[in-house]
């Protein structure tokens, strides 16, 4: 490939074919914007792993046409039921806990068929996934970054603008950039197993609370019937159907047998991020920037949303309608949602498995009869959904993130709350109305606050951001809203307020009133954008 006149041959190296770097392939490809996608292995997974896909991870997907392919797959569920000793009860987690994102749920999928929708999603646009291909140099300077890649036919060099390391808890990029992994390991051994089972009813979650922790039963539709996760016994140095048997029964009493494994894995639980997110030209995301405990199944999920925030930054500074300043904003956010996430995860996985005592009389006696109480509370579904659903993720400490005097609506960081609005006689909801790659901005409240003439503006931003009109009664092409609409968003019809809605539907700018002087600041300083 002939290197440009601008010392690269390609925008984006992609290393690492998973979620994540498939998820970031796709949303270049929204942008148009070049790459290369590279990964070692000959084919890509064949086992479930990673099966949980977030509502978060939904949405942010959606714009990428791949969602309602995920969904039509899977198996979404909303509800668990615990089992201690010969005692269950059904506790509803999130049924009506969450009516501002159109996927109240969590979807169940395997990993191996979510990389095969993504990957489908590229190859459409012609673009394939260059196998049995490594990284093992590279090289930056002030203009691109030089890797050097292994494959069956010899060794190359691409020169690429920016590289980003997709490729898992065992980084080459990560390690190649000289980026610290801190964190620490857990004592106990698990083991995920696709099997199937008799004795368990397939159409539900179940979660085994015993002395020895909590044994996961996940209903799947292939490549076997259940996912099962639990804690190995300490004796126990090989994984086999007989091993996974025998822990089976130490979880419960319950006449269940386990048969056909497809796919067994003992692992221990590594709790670890990078250092930083960013060196220079270099990005890492999903397992090779963090890796923690499958708790409440978040790992492939942050992945992808780093993949989401970072893909769309880099199509602005890659299309030059954004300065690279912009770029440093992906570790100052993505970073300190790592964090979280690891914390959250190690407080769960330590509840769950923890051998003390106490926790062990908590876990067992009363968490079965209390969680069913406590769970009927709708506030109580409504946090544990936000949080699980990783809709909660903010970046109110980015510097991207900047709200005005006397402004309302969602907070500066926030992700924008779902709702319907009517675009030219269609309802739709308002994530779909802002589907489009730009940074949006909604003039909200009476239609004739705003001049008509708005729509130049965009122009001197080199089509890198849309002004949209959100109001009660308006013109062709403006989004109208319901009362239900603006109370969402927690705005007043009748008062003018700006929304600076970012293409991964974080608000990075709210101020009250009609004076634009404050965004165009904004959309210059923190953005980084290029005025024409």
């Amino acid at each position: 490939m002939a290197i440009r006149s601008n010392g690269y041959d390609v925008d984006v190296l992609i290393v690492g074919a998973g979620p994540t770097g498939l998820a970031l392939a796709t949303e270049l490809t929204r942008w148009g914007v070049s790459y290369r996608i590279i990964d070692k292995e000959l084919a890509g997974v064949r086992e479930s792993r990673a099966l949980a896909i977030q509502p978060r991870t939904l949405e942010v997907l959606r714009p990428s046409g791949v969602t309602d392919g995920l969904i039509a797959n899977g198996y979404s569920a909303t509800s668990v039921t615990m089992h201690s000793g010969r005692r269950e009860a059904e506790v509803n987690l999130f049924g009506d806990a969450s009516t501002d994102t159109e996927y109240p749920f969590i979807l169940f999928l395997s990993q191996a068929r979510t990389e095969e929708l993504l990957t489908e999603r590229i190859a459409a646009e012609g673009v394939r996934v260059e196998r049995s291909t490594e990284l093992i140099a590279l090289g930056q300077n002030k203009g691109a970054v030089r890797a050097i890649l292994r494959s069956e036919s010899g060794t190359e060099t691409v020169h690429a603008r920016f590289l980003v390391g997709c490729d898992g808890a065992h980084s080459a990029t990560r390690r190649l950039a000289g980026l610290r992994f801190e964190g620490e390991s857990f004592p106990e051994t698990f083991a995920l197993a696709d099997v199937e089972a008799d004795g368990v009813d397939s159409s539900r979650i179940h979660a085994f609370l015993s002395d020895r922790g909590v044994m996961f039963f996940f209903p799947l539709q292939a490549p076997a019937t259940w996912r099962i996760i639990l804690r190995l016994p300490d004796d126990e140095s090989e994984l086999s159907l007989d091993s996974l048997q025998r822990a089976v029964r130490e979880h419960t009493p319950l006449p269940i047998t386990v048969r056909d494994p497809v796919w067994l894995s003992r692992f221990v639980v590594n709790s670890r991020y990078a250092a930083r997110f960013q060196q220079r030209r270099v990005f890492v995301a999903g397992d090779a920037a963090h890796i923690h405990s499958p708790a409440g199944g978040q790992g492939m999920n942050i992945g992808v949303q780093d993949a989401i925030n970072l893909g769309w930054k880099l199509a602005l500074v890659c299309s030059d309608r954004a300065r690279s300043g912009l770029l440093t904003s992906y570790d100052r956010e993505r970073r300190p949602v790592a964090r979280q996430v690891i914390q959250l995860t190690n407080r769960a996985f330590r509840a769950a498995m923890s051998a003390r005592g106490l926790v062990k009389f908590v876990r067992s006696n009363i968490a079965p009869r209390v969680a069913p109480k406590i769970f009927r509370l709708k506030i109580v579904r409504s946090f544990a959904f936000q949080t699980i659903g990783e809709l909660r993720t903010a970046y109110s400490k980015s510097p991207l993130s900047v709200s005005g005097l006397n402004a309302h609506g969602p907070r500066a960081g926030e992700r924008l709350p779902d709702a319907a609005v009517t675009v030219d006689g269609t309802v739709i909801s308002l994530h779909r109305a802002l589907a489009e790659p730009v940074l949006t901005v909604l003039l909200c409240g009476p239609a004739e606050v705003w001049d008509n003439s708005l729509a130049h503006e965009s122009s001197h931003w080199g089509g890198a951001v849309r002004f949209r009109i959100l109001t009660e009664a308006g013109k062709q092409g403006s989004l109208i809203g319901t009362d239900e609409t603006f109370k969402r968003l927690r705005l007043d019809p009748n008062k003018p307020a700006q929304l600076l809605v970012r293409p991964d539907l974080h608000v990075g700018y709210r101020a009250a009133g009609d004076d634009l002087d404050g965004l165009r600041d904004y959309l210059a300083e923190a953005l980084r954008l290029r005025q024409i």
